[in-house]
Parts: C-alpha cells; sequence; structure tokens
C-alpha cells in the first residue's frame, strides 16, 4: 500500500490541487476553466471571483497537506494530515450534494474512497508499531 499511496498523494497533492487548482488559473484561463469543469463540474463560480479564490486558497491547503503526505509517508502525523484533508473536503463536496449538485456524489464518494485507503494504511502501520 505505500507506494501508491505516496503516489496518490503526490499527483492528487501537487498535481490536481496544486498545479492544476492553483497555478493553472494564472498561466492560461481558458485551460483552467476546462480543467476545473472536468475535475470540479460543481464549480460554476466565475474566475477570480471571491468564491474561486476561497476554493484556490483550500486547495492549495490541501495540495500541501497531501503532497507533504505523499513525500513523508512513513511519517504518521504527515499521513494523518493527508487523509484527513481527504475528509475534510469530502464533508465539504457533500454540502454541495445536498444541496442539490448531482454531480458532486461522484466527486464525494472518491474523497471518500481516498480517505478510508489512507487510514487503513495509517492504521495497519500503527497495528505494525505497536507489535515491536
Amino acid at each position: 500500500l505505500r507506494e501508491p499511496l505516496r503516489a496518490l498523494f503526490l499527483v492528487w497533492g501537487f498535481g490536481i490541487d496544486l498545479a492544476g487548482v492553483v497555478l493553472l488559473p494564472l498561466l492560461d484561463e481558458g485551460l483552467a476553466r476546462r480543467f476545473l469543469a472536468a475535475v470540479t463540474p460543481w464549480m460554476a463560480e466565475p474566475m477570480f471571483s471571491m468564491a474561486h479564490r476561497q476554493f484556490v486558497l483550500c486547495n492549495a491547503a490541501f495540495a500541501i497537506m497531501r503532497g507533504l503526505g505523499g513525500v513523508f509517508v512513513d511519517e504518521r502525523g504527515a499521513l494523518l494530515a493527508a487523509a484527513l484533508s481527504y475528509l475534510i473536503e469530502a464533508v465539504a463536496i457533500a454540502c454541495e450534494w445536498r444541496l442539490g449538485v448531482g454531480e458532486a456524489l461522484p466527486a464525494l464518494v472518491l474523497e471518500l474512497v481516498v480517505f478510508a485507503f489512507a487510514l487503513a494504511y495509517l492504521l495497519r502501520g500503527q497495528a505494525h508499531h505497536s507489535k515491536l
């Protein structure tokens, strides 16, 4: 589980959250709109509006937590922060889904699956350390 989890955190944290959501709008607004429509279809706010800026700042925080979780995958604190970032984002997406945005459901499920995967790895490591 270690290397797939590391790859997931690095790609999602530094690739999707940082490069795609945070930096891409600064480089190519048209491409950023298409990217956001593909990965976050419920985010229909105008580019650089207050809601969009808040979304970008949240994703910057997620990028840091997830990317560092990938870099320090064997450090329980970094791994816990990365895992919790998926749970926090799942709660936020669940609010969108509850408000009637049906496109949010697949993302909600994906966030919860990644959280469960990371938590299982974390607990498996905890059990391994307690046996030592």
